[in-house]
């Protein structure tokens, strides 16, 4: 139909687009930036789970089991209604983490465990390798069916397609999912690139299925008669489960095997997860993900009564979906059908071989690197380390299609990894909701689960290309008939793919639940388990002891450094000390307390982590000479007295408290129940708004009560003894009532203040305009009755910061803009960036009562108020809370205003 070398220029072309589209992302223009942070996009993304086995293999699986091929979709949709708990809690975890991958979650949550890790990323590479060779066999098998050999230099094209396509992959891989050293910052043109594929090969798909419905035929009805008149078992193909002979363990297994791929398959976990930038995307994903299934999945049948209809071969099955417009003449639409199938295979082949490198890099080469001393000097190259990763793991795939590929379908492939997938789900699933959950069970469910996973379907896979294997498929292990792979313990009810989830679920389980039953966690894990499964509890506040800042930090900031430069280069890792610092406020410190250091190294570890993981970097940190033999004395004797104070039994003290071995860790790792003691002992007042947020705590408990007792013994007294008392009793029961409201509106604002004070600035792209005009509107809607004011906002202003702060602030601002100038003839409001001392500022403009500049130092001071309450109700505390929302992200914000003629208010972030 197309020569080869044109159907190669039409691939070439397209690959152009797509990296042209991912460079345009990477540059991070407005629009693009808007664009790649949009819910869409993430929805979108999740697609890459409709590989080349959705886009060809559901008819494949139509024609061999009727309606099985269902369950791929009904799973995915089933699970995303628990998203809103799961997703988002393992989001969370993520971040707070820097976690990097599936095997990087699942070692940061026992114990950093860097076997567990090793474990997790052989088995990942194991079960996936498979699915990517199953990528490659359809890019392969389809161009050899679209492209028409012509001559000798063509034939050549033909012949090296799979080649050619493996150098694709690899070299967009790199470009666009391995070029920055940190693996949980966002791929956004990757993710782009992914999402554009999405978008392609759903278009393909239903174009081929439009045409065969209703161009080849008159809609649905006329495609079955022809289809039966033909003589196609068209009733057969609309069953269940074809001529399945266990159709009930069949389809629970592929609906069980559908649920956990969703989450737990390495590339899915990565999309879902790691390029997760806000959690509110989830909700967005779970209406938009089963929607595309729904559609890509709509025209399978239709698809597959034609191709057996017109009398294409069944085992041809999973090219119908292509052999249909070129059995009807349609060259570009056969053409735009194979680009469809091209964008369902690269898109998988890309992120999985990314997310695959990065766990092949941190957790199996770097332990083996820093084992080996004279090898230690490699781990500088870690960039050059994830790009061999990524040529490793493709070409692995490629591997494995030529050695096994040719026998057997797409979706046999693919059920061999998603059986794969569902090892993870029992160390997952039990990290995030089972606190007893521990190392030894994860790791023994893990390996009794790979073991029998590899045994049952593995060893089967390659039998006939293995003399050996296929002894042992055909006679059993040893020649023991119950150790047939594919009839295990003598199960013969269930078909090989049920049987073998059957035994590796029962394992895995199993293990899992007695190792972690039987065996004790290290205190470590004990209280990484508990932050896991109560992720959604409030953040963990910042220990400050109550010692003297009496250790200097620039001594101890060459052996930091010094660490990170094994990993990283020089210029990196002073970049990654300098963010730790800031992170945790030291920015300006020359000394530094013994607890403050203890959570600097904390963070420090944190962000190497999202280089090498979470074990490696664990290990790296604990490994550093950091502290005197002094100091770590006084760490243990200080958590030692803490817990002592908190009287916990010997049984109890012994669990959590290793004097020895376990110190740091513990600092970094605080118990969620030491949480409030040790705030109340270690919080060091450094200044007068530090003791109004601690006295704020006080106040809500003791002042809130007795202030409710006296409004309402108040409001008693005045509906019930009304009639005995004068009017100036009753004057003063009023201005009783009135005293005491105002004084609970003070105390609830400087609870918010202590709140804003209390949050982590978590940075992502913010639309400010989007958010002024939320503002707006909401406080248009509370003063209907007022008169109106005219908002400009000035669209597509953004910022990298945290959306609840930011939304706090503007809030502040644009409220007390409302106020001010409420009583103006017009009032008028406005936002917007103006260019001031060479830097830009967002500012917010009104027409109101303005003030007098002599007294612009005290607008931004907590109950500071150049306004009586007579003229503008208020407490004087919302100033201050933009001024720390300003202040905690860095920024800076200043006043200008005159009597009678309005104000402005910038800021930066």
């Amino acid at each position: 139909m197309f020569s080869p070398l044109t159907v190669l220029l039409v691939l070439l072309l397209y690959f152009g687009l797509l990296f042209l589209l991912a460079q345009w992302v990477e540059g991070k223009s407005a629009l693009s930036r808007k664009i790649a942070g949009s819910p869409l996009v993430y929805g979108l993304s999740l697609a890459v789970f409709c590989t080349s086995w959705t886009y060809y293999g559901s008819v494949g699986k139509v024609v061999t089991s009727g309606m099985l091929f269902t369950t791929i979709y009904i799973g995915p949709t089933l699970t995303i209604i628990l998203w809103w708990q799961i997703m988002r809690r393992m989001t969370r975890i993520k971040n707070r983490y820097h976690i990097t991958s599936i095997a990087d979650f699942i070692s940061a949550r026992y114990d950093r465990s860097s076997s567990l890790a090793a474990l997790a990323s052989c088995a990942a590479l194991a079960g996936s390798t498979p699915y990517i060779a199953l990528q490659i066999k359809s890019v392969v098998a389809t161009f050899g069916i679209i492209a028409t050999d012509s001559g000798t230099n063509i034939s050549w094209v033909q012949s090296q397609i799979g080649p050619i396509a493996v150098i694709l992959m690899i070299t967009f891989t790199i470009m666009f999912g391995v070029r920055r050293i940190d693996p949980t910052e966002r791929h956004q043109g990757m993710v782009t690139a992914v999402a554009m594929e999405s978008i392609v090969k759903l278009t393909a798909f239903l174009a081929c299925g439009i045409f065969i419905t209703y161009i080849a035929h008159n809609g649905v009805a006329d495609l079955f008669s022809a289809a039966r008149t033909a003589g196609v078992a068209v009733d057969e193909i609309v069953t269940v489960s074809g001529s399945v002979e266990t159709p009930y363990s069949t389809w629970s297994t592929y609906l069980l095997l559908a649920m956990s791929a969703i989450m737990f398959l390495p590339r899915q976990f990565h999309v879902a997860v790691i390029e997760n930038s806000e959690e509110r995307h989830i909700a967005t994903a779970m209406w938009l993900f089963p929607l595309y299934v729904l559609l890509i999945s709509i025209f399978v049948v239709p698809i597959a009564l034609e191709g057996m209809r017109v009398g294409f071969a069944e085992t041809m099955a999973d090219t119908y979906v292509l052999r249909l417009p070129m059995w009807y003449n349609r060259p570009w639409l056969a053409l735009f059908v194979y680009i469809g199938g091209v964008s369902a295979a690269v898109s998988m082949v890309m992120i999985s071989s990314m997310t695959l490198s990065t766990m092949l890099t941190n957790h199996i080469l770097l332990p083996v690197l820093s084992a080996v001393k004279f090898l230690r000097p490699l781990r500088r190259h870690l960039l050059r380390l994830k790009w061999f990763g990524v040529t490793l793991v493709i070409l692995t795939g490629y591997w494995f299609n030529e050695a096994v590929g040719d026998s057997f379908m797409l979706v046999n492939m693919g059920m061999i990894s998603f059986a794969a997938a569902l090892q993870f789900a029992p160390s997952i699933l039990g990290g995030i909701f089972w606190e007893r959950g521990n190392k030894v069970g994860a790791q023994a469910g893990l390996v009794a689960g790979y073991a029998i996973w590899f045994y049952t379907l593995v060893v089967p896979a390659f039998a006939q290309n293995i003399p050996f294997f296929q002894q042992i498929t055909e006679f059993g292990l040893f020649n023991m008939a119950f150790l047939k792979p594919e009839a295990l313990f003598g199960m013969t009810s269930m078909d090989p793919l049920s049987q073998s989830v059957f035994w590796t679920m029962l394992f895995n389980v199993g293990l899992y639940m007695t190792g972690s039953m039987l065996c004790e966690a290290r205190a470590s894990g004990i209280e990484l388990a508990r932050d896991f499964v109560n992720i959604f509890a409030s953040e963990t506040p910042s220990l400050h002891d109550s010692d003297n800042a009496t250790i200097d930090l620039t001594s101890k900031t060459h052996a930091i450094i010094k660490t990170l430069t094994h990993y990283v280069e020089s210029e990196d890792a002073e970049n990654m000390f300098v963010k730790s610092v800031q992170r945790v406020g030291l920015s300006e410190c020359c000394k530094v307390s013994l607890s403050e250091l203890a959570e600097l190294l904390g963070e420090v570890e944190k962000r190497l982590s999202g280089t090498v993981g979470a074990a490696e970097a664990h290990t790296a940190i604990m490994d550093t000479d950091v502290y005197t033999e002094e100091e770590r004395a006084r760490l243990s004797n200080m958590y030692a007295e803490i817990l002592a104070d908190l009287k916990l039994t010997p049984g109890e003290l012994k669990r959590r408290v290793d004097y020895y071995k376990e110190r740091e860790c513990l600092l970094s790792q605080q118990a969620t129940d030491l949480e409030m003691r040790v705030k109340a002992r270690t919080i060091d007042l450094e200044s007068a708004n530090k003791e109004l947020e601690a006295f704020s705590y006080s106040v809500s408990h003791d002042l809130r009560a007795p202030l409710r007792a006296i409004d309402g013994f108040s409001l008693a007294l005045i509906e019930d003894y009304a009639d005995r008392l004068d009017a100036e009793g009753l004057d003063f029961l009023n201005r009783v009532r009135k005293a005491s409201q105002r004084m609970g509106d003070v105390i609830d604002d400087i609870l918010a203040l202590s709140r804003v004070a209390a949050l982590e600035v978590e940075r992502e792209l913010v639309d400010m305009s989007d958010i002024v005009l939320d503002v707006v509107e909401e406080t248009h809607e509370l003063h209907r009755a007022g008169p109106h004011v005219n908002v400009e906002i000035q669209p597509k202003l953004t910022a990298e910061a945290d959306p609840r702060l930011v939304r706090l602030l503007l809030e502040n601002l644009l409220g007390n803009a409302w106020k001010f100038s409420a009583d103006t003839e017009e009032p008028h409001i406005s936002f917007s960036v103006e260019e001031m001392e060479g830097k830009e500022w967002f500012v917010v403009r009104d027409n109101g009562a303005g003030f007098d500049m002599q007294y612009a130092n005290k607008l931004f001071l907590p109950f500071s108020r150049l306004h009586t309450k007579e003229e503008f109700e208020g407490t004087g505390i919302g100033l201050a809370i933009v001024e720390r929302v300003v202040r905690k992200h860095g920024g800076e914000v200043k006043a200008e205003g005159r009597v009678d003629e309005g104000a402005a208010f910038f800021f930066t972030l």
